[in-house]
């Protein structure tokens, strides 16, 4: 799945992005949203929270990994 940040005004006074998570076949989104005036931070949070959850899902795909070959 392409990453997607689609900008809207859901609220008043607000910028909201939508963030695809995917985990194998499943698919959810998380909203982020910031007050207008701070709109030009939207787009790297965006790309800050995507980064970070690429790194847990990467972490915890190891972490069954090893768990799954090397079972206590």
């Amino acid at each position: 799945m392409q990453p997607v940040a689609e900008r809207r005004e859901y609220a008043l006074g607000t910028v909201s992005a939508a963030i695809p998570i995917t985990a194998g076949s499943s698919a959810v989104a998380m909203a982020i949203s910031l007050p207008l005036r701070q709109n030009e931070r939207l787009l790297a949070e965006v790309v800050r929270i995507r980064s970070g959850m690429t790194a847990a899902c990467r972490f915890a795909n190891l972490l069954y990994q090893y768990l799954k070959n090397h079972s206590l």
